[in-house]
């Protein structure tokens, strides 16, 4: 590496700190199959490694991985999927439970293990999870938590770099290598913060959920749309619209494409509301990708006949509005929640969001019973909501309400 190519690579990172659980200097750069292979063994051997990954998500129905981050105490290593050889051996070592996976915020990272092996991830330590359950916010940044614990200055991070170019610039292969050089050191004190505070058993129940498979699926049903005016679209048409975002999902998936570089979702709004039930139709609506109409058009009719002509689509249920004592009954319980967590070092929105807790006061208050949570949480909830049944719970004489 130049002198210039160096002071680039470093220009916005500190020193690295000297310490037996960081490893310093260059990351190895794994790009042959005997590398990897070799690499593999390496990381078994070791029993626990950091991991993570660059991945580009604009194009492909699920991200491209451009580079994958291994460290251990003694070396960090980039490996290159785009060297064409196979990294198989990795998704099955991430899913194995002998060997402990140090990841931050890691679920995208972790999400080809069941897609390519069928296996779940196994022993994970997270650290922003770690890190919410002892005193800090959630979510936080690695490059927090590494200047808090590990006295690291990681930098700015390349929210758009180029993963896919190669040769990597040298300060690509700095931050890439940053990503997990600190993390040994990192787990090593949130290990000892959490056991200092009793949370440990909190922390292995969190890290359990990335086994939970459906964690990793997203229900394209339920997917926000980008496209004005869908809060207010009558019955059919929002059903076929529903429909429509199903079947684009299917086809990007089949087609490895994005569901939105595929056809957008203003696309879909209007092909809904413009009742396209035949092929012909779609020629009126502008700005449709030519492949689309082209090869698409009579399977988007058929979606939209199907729901048109079908049987009336269920109507939304409707729950009764709170009352002004109800919002103030879940209002309480965030506040309240909020003081437990301060009290007790945890981030609030770790523990339950606000719906989740205003979901459950206002069930309380109108049922008269609380329904406690599962697991570490109960802890900070169940408190709450026995104090909003105390002050909620059951209506005051008239005179209060003056």
């Amino acid at each position: 590496m130049s002198d210039s190519e160096a002071h680039a690579a470093e220009s916005d990172h500190g020193e690295i700190p000297v310490h037996p659980r960081i490893p310093a200097g260059e990351p190895e750069l794994i790009d042959t199959q005997s590398g990897f292979i070799n690499l593999i063994e390496r990381l078994r051997e070791a029993g626990e490694f950091a991991y993570d990954t660059e991945f580009i998500g604009e194009h492909t129905y699920y991200p491209q991985v451009c580079l994958i981050q291994v460290a251990t105490m003694g070396f960090v290593a980039l490996i290159d999927p785009l060297a064409g050889f196979d990294v198989g051996p990795l998704w099955e070592l991430l899913a194995d439970p002998d060997v402990t996976k140090l990841v931050h915020a890691g679920l995208q990272d972790l999400e080809p293990v069941h897609r390519l092996t069928g296996k779940h991830p196994a022993a994970v330590f997270d650290t922003q999870i770690a890190a919410a359950l002892v005193g800090s916010r959630y979510p936080v940044s690695l490059a927090e938590l590494a200047s808090v614990y590990c006295g690291a200055e990681m930098g700015r991070g390349l929210k758009f770099s180029q993963w896919d170019r190669r040769p990597l610039t040298p300060k690509q292969r700095r931050y890439a290598a940053d990503d997990v050089r600190y993390l040994p050191l990192l787990v090593e004190r949130l290990r000892a913060r959490l056991d200092e505070m009793g949370r440990t058993s909190w922390a292995d129940a969190e890290f359990e959920h990335f086994a939970d498979l459906s964690i990793y699926r997203t229900d394209p049903a339920t997917r926000k749309l980008k496209a004005k005016g869908v809060s207010k679209m009558k019955l059919r048409p929002k059903a076929a619209l529903r429909a429509l975002v199903v079947w684009r999902e299917g086809v990007a998936r089949e087609r490895d494409i994005s569901p939105r570089e595929l056809i957008n979702d203003e696309l879909l709004f209007e092909i809904a509301t413009e009742r396209v039930v035949e092929a012909d139709q779609l020629k009126r609506i502008a700005g449709v990708p030519k492949v689309v109409r082209r090869e698409l058009a009579q399977d988007i009719a058929a979606v939209v006949r199907d729901v048109f002509e079908g049987p009336r689509p269920p109507a939304p249920l409707r729950r009764p509005r709170p009352t002004e004592r109800e919002e103030e009954a879940m209002a309480h319980a965030w506040a309240g929640l909020g003081e437990r967590c301060e009290a007790l070092a945890v981030a609030q929105s770790l523990v339950m969001s606000r719906k989740s807790i205003s979901d459950i006061a206002l069930r309380a208050v109108r049922t008269g019973a609380a329904t406690s949570v599962e697991g570490w949480r109960a802890e900070l909830v169940d408190p709450v909501i026995l104090s909003v049944l105390r002050r909620f719970g059951s209506r005051p004489p008239a005179q209060d309400d003056a």
